[in-house]
């Protein structure tokens, strides 16, 4: 009892400083010797199974796995085998044998060039993508992800229209030419650099994700003109090319911004009924693009009637869509009837 009393305090820290050095010691040891029974297993040495590179704490899936197999005790048993071997305990793809190259878990590699990490996890994508791009504008999106490890992470793409570009920090940009409309696969691999202390690593993984193209009125501008120095010819209202056609009217219905048009762009003929049949097409790209037809018993169309229209799409994929504008008034109703078109840019 007497280890207690404060007298001999200085006694007790002492005879505690001792033994833990003692179990230091003995942790260290542990380390050394687990570490010689892994096949190439001084490349990574204690990150093979723990994440911090000098060992202790928590255990990677390997060095869980290795636990498992010498049943948690503290002395010097063998534990490599085929079993352990053919694993895939990061989830890397590649088997714990296959990465310290001794497959078939001999204890025998076959070299020591190329060896990875059997207990370094791949990074995982934390960042959820940007799925929506427009012709003519920038498109960004960044990537991030995390490494259990905190290893260094390099992104790259995989798969995705040329006109995109991914930064090796995860800075994925570019801007949709004309012509790039659509649903695009996107497919981005951030894939784990790995360090000398922690054993290089294979590890990857990829995000897939669907880019859906589409157009405005903005990016038509840009692809259209020089902006801002022709803001003025590129202005919804303007006629550059002097067609008697708007640009927002040429850039509903697909027509050339710079070379003059036939004004014939829509067709109107008669129903059964005599009330007026009006057929335009449109693109099929905006979300935001607005067309309706205003129909009136005179040209002032003081008290127009306006008249959403019926859209079809009578051939899928050529980009445009058929809108069908049937007045409500048939020629005994009216001594006259007119009809325009109006185009407008949603909010």
């Amino acid at each position: 009892m007497t280890w207690f009393s404060p007298a001999n305090g200085p006694g007790l820290s002492i005879t505690l400083a001792v033994c833990l050095a003692g179990v230091l010691c003995r942790e260290a040891q542990g380390r050394s010797f687990r570490v010689a029974r892994i096949p190439n297993g001084s490349v990574a040495t204690c990150s093979n199974c723990h994440v911090n590179p000098n060992g202790g704490g928590t255990r990677t899936p390997f060095g869980a796995a290795v636990f498992t197999a010498i049943g948690g005790t503290s002395t010097d048993v063998p534990f490599w085998n085929a079993t352990l071997a053919a694993l895939d305990s990061d989830g890397d793809g590649i088997t714990n044998g296959g990465e310290l190259l001794d497959p078939d878990g001999d204890g025998t590699p076959s070299g020591s060039v190329g060896v990875t990490n059997p207990g370094n996890r791949p990074p995982t994508f934390t960042s959820a993508a940007v799925t929506t791009a427009t012709m003519g504008l920038a498109y960004s999106y960044t990537a991030t992800a995390t490494d259990t490890e905190a290893n260094a992470f390099t992104f790259t793409r995989v798969s995705g229209p040329s006109w995109l570009s991914v930064s090796t920090a995860g800075a994925v940009s570019g801007i949709p030419p004309a012509g790039a409309a659509g649903n695009q696969s996107v497919t981005l691999r951030v894939t784990d650099a790995g360090t000398a202390t922690k054993g290089y690593s294979r590890g990857s993984t990829t995000q897939t994700y669907g880019l859906n193209v589409i157009s405005s009125y903005a990016g038509w501008q840009s692809l259209n003109f020089t902006l801002p120095a022709e803001a003025a010819l590129a202005a919804p209202t303007a006629d550059p090319d002097s067609d008697g056609l708007s640009n927002l009217l040429e850039y509903a219905v697909r027509l050339p911004a710079r070379s003059a048009s036939s004004p014939l762009y829509f067709a109107t003929t008669a129903d059964a009924a005599g009330r007026l049949l009006t057929i335009l097409n449109v693109r099929d790209d905006d979300p935001k693009l607005s067309v309706v037809m205003e129909a009136a018993d005179d040209l002032s169309f003081a008290g127009a009637t306006t008249i959403a229209p019926v859209i079809t799409d009578p051939i899928p994929g050529d980009g445009l869509k058929q809108y069908k504008f049937l007045d409500t008034v048939t020629p005994e109703q009216a001594a006259a009837r007119f009809v325009r078109i109006r185009v407008s840019v949603l909010p």
